[in-house]
């Protein structure tokens, strides 16, 4: 996971090239959208925000939907599943079909995890059964698989009491990114205005322009307040998870220094590079170096610059301290 815009997605690309690493073909919600089993596992939270699953489940399309209420997919097992999604299917149209049935069985998943969340059933069962759901989610494919990653699936502010036992066991890579070309990349994005451009505006973006003001300032400071409020709650999982659990990767780091991070990466996964068969057919450093760093140069002001010194100071601690645990590693080794 990142903290928005921090590259994450080059990380991800880089695991989906190992061939024991399975990766979900989208960012994963069912976890810690709002109303979802996150928050129904945990009783401050689902006061807030009351449980909406059933009701917010997507279907690929109506057609999908009409499958979903019939009993023809209950004819399928995952194992069967496996075996299909073995297959190298050249046609678009035949893989498509192959992961939305994979998506298919997920919702069927999360709708008989829902039924026990609603349910009046202890609450340690329904961690339980919230982990069983996870370790269900990679039954839907074949067992050569070693690890199912997980893309994005919580919340920086995710309760880690609830979070590290439903994805237990886990291993957690969190992409840090320097401060500057992370907001250059929003800007570039056009993701500090696009939520503040419709004809009418929600009352909680209403109070937020009443706070910030709706003029690029204000919006830039609203997303350096979010960003420090995210990394206050990255460092407590740091000081609760060890080193065997948590990870940081920064994105400038994975790019100049790429084959000392991916061996630094493989060894904290348990994987090695003999199953890295498809090295950089989906991340390339050098073009992401071509297009990702020091972006800050072309869309950020000098005051902008300025304003993310706090922001600076713990990205480079991070960094450092990466840096020295690095040097040490490659001593002992």
């Amino acid at each position: 996971m990142g903290t928005l815009a921090t590259g994450s997605s080059a990380l991800v690309d880089m695991l989906r090239e190992y061939e024991n690493i399975n990766y979900l073909p989208y960012e994963f919600n069912d976890f810690r959208k709002p109303g979802f089993v996150g928050d129904q596992l945990s009783y401050e939270s689902s006061q807030s925000y009351p449980n909406v699953i059933d009701k917010e489940i997507k279907f690929v399309n109506s057609r999908w939907k009409l499958i979903y209420e019939s009993s023809i997919w209950k004819l399928l097992s995952p194992g069967m599943l496996g075996k299909i999604w073995e297959k190298d299917f050249k046609n678009r149209k035949l893989k498509a079909y192959r992961n939305s049935l994979i998506e298919l069985f997920h919702i069927v998943f999360l709708k008989e995890l829902n039924n026990s969340l609603k349910s009046d059933i202890p609450y340690p069962e329904k961690i339980e059964l919230s982990n069983n759901w996870i370790h269900r989610i990679g039954s839907t494919y074949p067992s050569y698989y070693d690890f199912t990653l997980f893309n994005q699936p919580l919340h920086p502010w995710s309760d880690v009491d609830i979070w590290t036992k439903v994805f237990h066991p886990f291993k957690l890579i969190i992409v840090i990114r320097d401060p500057k070309d992370q907001l250059a990349e929003m800007v570039k994005r056009d993701i500090i205005f696009s939520p503040f451009r419709s004809s009418q505006l929600s009352y909680g973006q209403f109070n937020i322009i009443s706070i910030y003001g709706n003029d690029r300032r204000g919006r830039m400071k609203f997303l350096r307040d979010a960003l420090e409020k995210r990394v206050e709650y990255i460092d407590q999982w740091l000081n609760l998870l060890g080193p065997d659990q948590i990870l940081f990767v920064d994105f400038e780091g994975l790019i100049n220094n790429y084959e000392l991070y991916k061996t630094r990466i493989e060894q904290y996964l348990g994987i090695n590079d003999d199953r890295h068969k498809f090295k950089r057919r989906y991340f390339d450093p050098d073009v992401a170096r071509q297009r990702s760093l020091g972006i800050y140069q072309k869309y950020l002001s000098e005051d902008e610059i300025k304003e993310l010194d706090s922001l600076e100071v713990w990205y480079n601690n991070k960094v450092k301290k990466m840096s020295f645990e690095k040097s040490v590693n490659a001593k002992s080794v």
